[in-house]
């Protein structure tokens, strides 16, 4: 038996952004602003008798506003993996992995029902050869957005991973956001991969956030797959920081 990940999510569970856990955002950044996104994660995912459990440790991603429409993104993700199989420990590994370099820029504005839309282009740059990705790898998509109201946002994304030649996949996600008021979010989430023949992982997440203020903001969410057996649970810090004043 063939122990794998769904590699739609495993190249993304470390690659998140403010007020979701998964789905990638439809705008940009602002120009000048660098902004910082510090994420612990615990997963587990079984399949018969094998296991693998995964800390990041934590990971960061950096989004850098290079212009009005233009943001430049680099995430570097250090884990702990431990492979067991039964309850037998049989490899237990701590390393940086599928460091993703890219972009993101905005296509137009929300007019109506016709949602907002970012394209995203990113690169994956394996630290070390693995079944999922021994080569550069590319992450390509479509990213939406309607505000649904003053206090309700509707976002979902469209995208190609790019792995080995055997192992490309599709994915969508689905996200649902709800103002509490200015300072606390929840959010609930679909996650999907596909291949050409079938969809072959759902998740559902649910979680939510609070502003400490206008720069710093606190998530934390869990998730659970839903035709396969997953589990995680995160927390993450997102900062952002106004280069231009201290900077230019």
């Amino acid at each position: 038996m063939r122990f794998k990940w769904f590699l739609g999510l495993y190249c993304i569970l470390c690659y998140t952004i403010s007020y979701s856990q998964i789905a990638e955002p439809s705008s940009v950044v602002d120009r000048y602003i660098l902004q910082v996104e510090i994420e612990a994660q615990y997963a587990v995912q079984k399949d018969e008798t094998e296991k693998i459990v995964t800390w990041s440790m934590p990971s960061t991603l950096f989004r850098f506003g290079l212009f009005k429409d233009v943001e430049l993104q680099l995430n570097i993700p250090l884990i702990k993996e431990q492979f067991y199989v039964g309850n037998n420990l049989v490899r237990n590994t701590k390393r940086f992995t599928n460091i993703q370099m890219g972009t993101s820029v905005n296509l137009w504005k929300q007019r109506n029902l016709i949602p907002e839309v970012a394209f995203m282009a990113r690169i994956i740059i394996p630290v070390q050869k693995e079944k999922e990705f021994n080569n550069v790898g590319a992450i390509i998509a479509f990213n939406f957005s309607n505000v649904i109201s003053k206090k309700l946002l509707f976002n979902y994304n469209i995208g190609f991973v790019k792995c080995n030649d055997n192992d490309n996949l599709g994915y969508y996600d689905i996200n649902l956001m709800y103002d509490i008021n200015q300072k606390i979010h929840l959010f609930l989430e679909n996650y999907s991969d596909f291949d050409v023949k079938s969809v072959i992982s759902h998740t559902i997440n649910v979680g939510g956030g609070y502003a400490i203020n206008k720069n710093l903001c606190f998530d934390m969410s869990i998730a659970n797959g839903l035709n396969h057996n997953l589990f995680y649970t995160n927390l993450r810090f997102t900062w952002a920081i106004n280069t231009k004043n201290n900077f230019y």
